[in-house]
């Protein structure tokens, strides 16, 4: 796994630079406007991130890059019409950790992998474990023997049964022997409103949607569920530091094709994304968003994704989990 952060990404840029234009020319790619499905909804971290590497690739290429949104049957309708498109490299699969490797487990399916070629992930975010101000804890530790002392007292809110907020209070539980009572939400927004009125004590929350609270004091982060500490919160510990080193759990969203898609247009299109990402602009407002930029190579990207499904596998049959 590579984590680009603004101490590398301006080298990496000047390298891909170079051995972009041949690789996209050689094969005259793109000659027509590329489209991009996102199975979600518009709005969020992932949405905006799109949208900004579309603006970028249009302008690499001189063609535009179209957000195309086909949310519905928890990703499936985007997803399937992605896996059925032409293999030729205009439609692409905005894919994440969520749709890839998480409800793919909690559902008993195979890795759907196979059924993409995986180009390379964009960006990750990790989850903060954030508490209320009045909780009387200042560390991990002290959560875990409050919780310890109180079993099942402590309350969790989560975006809903398996949400990753939702998963990584399992593990937690699963790693340390705490017992923690899980609330969940539909969605992670009433989740954290539940939060900021003290209802409930603790979530798991993305690092996007808990930054503006945290630093506006409203909420206390813990614990960044990451194997190095965030950018954007650099006094605070990551899972490993924190004495959970098993609790790596972050929403990652990337790109792929349909599963026939040609090496050499994979390679292509792999080398003008990893360009259009050592834009510093577009850096900058991804770390700003309590993100990180993102990069793995092709085949490295593929066993990845069938690396988190198996581990979440393993997680939803040990603890009997099931999708809501």
């Amino acid at each position: 796994m590579m984590i680009v952060t603004n101490r590398t990404i301006q080298g990496l840029f000047l390298a891909c630079a170079l051995i972009t234009p041949v690789a996209v020319s050689a094969q005259g790619y793109p000659s027509k406007p590329v489209r991009l499905i996102l199975p979600v909804p518009p709005g969020g971290v992932g949405d905006l991130v799109a949208r900004q590497l579309a603006q970028r690739l249009s302008q690499h290429w001189g063609q535009q890059v179209l957000i195309d949104h086909r949310a519905g049957a928890t990703g499936l309708i985007g997803l399937g019409l992605a896996a059925k498109a032409p293999p030729d490299g205009y439609t692409l699969l905005w894919g994440s950790s969520n749709n890839m490797s998480m409800n793919p487990a909690l559902l008993g399916k195979p890795s759907p992998a196979k059924d993409y070629a995986a180009i390379t992930p964009v960006v990750t975010f990790p989850n903060i474990l954030v508490v209320h101000p009045s909780l009387p804890v200042k560390s991990m530790k002290e959560l875990l023997a409050l919780a310890r002392n109180h079993p099942g007292k402590l309350r969790f809110g989560s975006a809903g049964n398996g949400s990753t907020n939702h998963l990584s209070a399992e593990v937690l539980q699963s790693q340390t022997g705490v017992r923690i009572t899980h609330v969940p939400y539909k969605g992670g927004g009433p989740a954290l409103i539940d939060l900021l009125g003290g209802h409930i004590e603790a979530q798991f929350a993305t690092s996007p949607s808990g930054m503006s609270y945290i630093r506006a004091g409203k909420l206390k982060p813990l614990m960044v569920t990451s194997a190095t500490r965030l950018t954007a919160l650099p006094a605070i510990p990551s899972a490993p530091e924190a004495g959970v080193p098993n609790l790596v759990v972050s929403t990652w969203n990337g790109i792929f094709a349909p599963a026939a898609t040609a090496d050499n247009l994979t390679g292509a299109l792999h080398a003008a994304i990893t360009a259009a990402l050592g834009n510093k602009e577009m850096t900058e407002r991804i770390v700003a968003q309590a993100a990180e930029v993102y990069l793995l190579a092709p085949d490295a990207f593929a066993a990845m994704i069938d690396k988190e499904h198996a581990f979440w596998s393993g997680v939803v049959k040990k603890l009997n989990l099931q999708m809501e």
